[in-house]
């Protein structure tokens, strides 16, 4: 294990350190962020495949409007699962290598597959403090 500096940091010095980390180790990171996102992107694929060509002006059925409604709450699924991911893998990346262990983008992925309920729960709970500090 590495010699840990643990004493407070000004903000120049953690700015620093982040780069400094994202700099040395930018593959692992673009991989952790990219593998999730392509999920997002084969779902928004499959939604132009399946609205197909315009064919003009239409009238709009109700059984339209619920199967629009119905793909946006899925596309939001997909997005918040692929972000769940992205952020875990990050955290898990960053802790590994500020301990001085080595880590992969699979590695990283994995040990998110068991956490992404606890990590929506503390997303949630960020979202909750941040709106009552807007509130008071």
């Amino acid at each position: 294990m590495p010699d840990l500096d643990l004493r407070p940091l000004s903000l120049g010095e953690i700015l620093d350190r982040t780069f400094s980390l994202y700099r040395r180790n930018f593959l692992l990171f673009f991989g952790i962020t990219a593998l999730p996102q392509l999920l997002v992107l084969g779902f928004n694929l499959f939604q132009i495949v399946v609205k197909g060509r315009p064919a003009g002006p239409r009238e709009v059925s109700g059984s339209l409007v619920g199967l629009g409604i119905l793909a946006a709450l899925l596309g939001c699924i997909v997005y918040l699962v692929a972000y769940l991911f992205v952020h875990g893998g990050t955290v898990y990346a960053v802790s590994d290598l500020y301990l001085g262990r080595s880590t992969s983008i699979g590695a990283c992925l994995r040990r998110m597959r068991g956490q992404a309920g606890t990590l929506l729960g503390v997303l949630i709970l960020n979202g909750l403090v941040v709106m009552a500090a807007f509130i008071f």
